[in-house]
């Protein structure tokens, strides 16, 4: 089964990618992954939308989202 199968059949409206421990939208290690990103645009462009770096599966991808490989990421420690 492809990786496009595997995302597909997820419903969008379940929580993607965007909360898992895998995704990464940091825009600094986005264009270091990416060299040429910035020739076309930058890691912290608008267009960029929701999409980050799946490090499970070493790809860019849509944080809307799913796959078997999701694994919930840890809360934000709250700024007390």
């Amino acid at each position: 089964m492809s990786l496009r199968s595997l995302f597909a059949a997820r419903a969008e409206t379940q929580e993607g990618c965007f909360s898992c421990t895998h995704f990464c939208d940091d825009p600094a290690r986005i264009e270091a992954a990416l060299p040429g990103l910035a020739t076309l645009s930058s890691g912290q462009a608008s267009v960029r939308g929701r999409d980050g770096l799946c490090l499970a599966h070493q790809r860019l991808t849509n944080g809307r989202h799913r796959c078997p490989a999701f694994a919930e990421a840890a809360p934000m420690p709250s700024a007390s």
